[in-house]
């Protein structure tokens, strides 16, 4: 009768421990999805961040493509007028400015969409983290059972 009361001591203090760990597993991996999140939601506010500075890179540039265009149909009546040489400056620096402000936002461009490619990248390795969690936290509950 003792060995009897002592065995089911043992086996209830055993699933005491293991309802324990499994609570103890929970909590992490809870804490883990948790700082997953934070680190999704940090993700998605940089890259609307850059999707909101492209947009406006793509406005600028296509204000200096009109203002490119303009030089270049002022550059043209000047040449068939005679004696607009002026003209034919002020044409000269308006699409030269313009070029050169082409090439920074372009530049700029390229690298706000590099950034946007690697935000998507760890936003994708993330998810395949959470998805993999949340597989191996099915299997282990299921094992447990």
């Amino acid at each position: 009768m003792i060995r009897a009361v002592q065995k089911s001591k043992l086996v209830y203090n055993q699933e005491q421990l293991s309802l324990k760990s499994l609570a103890d597993r929970k909590k992490e991996q809870s804490e883990k999805h948790e700082h997953t999140n934070e680190e999704m939601k940090k993700l998605i506010d940089r890259e609307n961040q850059l999707l909101s500075k492209q947009k406006g890179l793509h406005d600028k540039k296509k204000k200096t493509q009109l203002l490119v265009g303009e030089g270049r149909q002022r550059l043209d009546n000047a040449l068939k007028k005679s004696g607009y040489y002026i003209d034919a400056q002020t044409a000269n620096v308006l699409i030269g400015a313009g070029d050169e402000q082409v090439k920074l936002i372009s530049d700029e461009l390229f690298k706000i969409t590099d950034e946007l490619l690697k935000i998507q990248s760890k936003r994708k390795n993330v998810f395949s983290q959470i998805q993999n969690k949340k597989q191996k936290m099915t299997t282990t509950a299921n094992d447990q059972f």
